[in-house]
């Protein structure tokens, strides 16, 4: 993924923050999930651990309800 951004200097001139337009912001939260709540980001772990478990009784598939 690619950004376009504009760097924010400080006083010394060091980079100091970075803008970016607000909708690659956004594709980047949902990307990698940080626009998820706590308990949602904790479902999706245990869902994790229940796939690497080989615990298939944990998933319900799509057409199933």
């Amino acid at each position: 993924m690619s950004f376009t951004y504009q760097t924010v200097l400080d006083q010394d001139g060091r980079p100091s923050a970075a803008l970016i337009p607000w909708d690659q912001f956004v594709d980047l939260m949902e990307a990698n999930g940080l626009d998820l709540s706590e308990q949602d980001r904790e479902e999706l772990r245990e869902a994790m651990r229940d796939s690497l478990d080989g615990n298939r009784s944990a998933f319900v598939r799509e057409d199933e309800g």
